[in-house]
């Protein structure tokens, strides 16, 4: 009689025990399924407050269909925060974006600012045209602008920001200039620029009282 008690009581442990442990491992399986689920969680939270605004306007830009001297002209980048940016580009046929390329901004005078008409700039100032003949290698953006303030200074920082972003740039070949009107601009963009220029002229006059 005491040894089928003690059978009895050998079984009743050994069911107690495993119910014990199904039981651990459920509860450790949904204690896991819920970290893994909370670290998910925290990661596209930390991904999306890491996110810098600025980075998420939108940029787009309107490709010119007619040339000039090799510049496709009248694009047109729209930046949410600037606006519609109209310039002239001179891309050499040999950029493939395999390999980093010099690039240069020449900002028009008063005569080729954009109400005076497409391309004015290029048509009536030749920088761009001759700076081909010191560089193979060099992407040329003429931009047109519509004033020489704090306006066009900021599109000029914006036009230039995009071309390092989605153009293989060689960052220590990054040139600038300015005529004239273009010339004010120049220092305004020089003083609120976030990048480096390698080399900048401003060739410009300031009314004297």
């Amino acid at each position: 009689m005491k040894k089928k008690w003690f059978w009895i009581a050998v079984v009743l442990m050994i069911v107690f025990g495993f119910s014990i442990g199904y039981w651990f491992q459920r509860n450790k399986n949904s204690n896991t399924g819920q970290t893994e689920s909370q670290t998910k969680l925290n990661e596209n939270t930390k991904e999306t407050a890491d996110t810098d605004p600025e980075e998420s306007q939108t940029e787009s830009v309107t490709e010119g269909t007619e040339e000039y001297r090799g510049f496709v002209i009248d694009n047109v980048l729209q930046s949410e925060k600037e606006g519609d940016i109209h310039y002239n580009v001179y891309i050499p046929e040999s950029y493939d974006g395999t390999k980093a390329y010099a690039l240069y901004f020449t900002l028009p005078g008063y005569e080729g600012l954009y109400f005076q008409g497409v391309a004015a700039n290029i048509r009536s100032e030749d920088f761009g045209f001759e700076a081909q003949k010191y560089n193979s290698e060099m992407i040329i953006v003429a931009p047109q602008l519509n004033d020489w303030g704090e306006t066009s200074a900021d599109q000029t920082i914006a036009l230039v920001e995009y071309f390092l972003a989605h153009y293989i740039i060689d960052q220590e070949e990054v040139y600038a200039s300015g005529y004239s009107g273009g010339g004010e601009t120049m220092s305004i963009t020089d003083r609120n620029r976030q990048y480096r220029l390698t080399r900048y002229c401003m060739i410009y006059m300031k009314n004297r009282d």
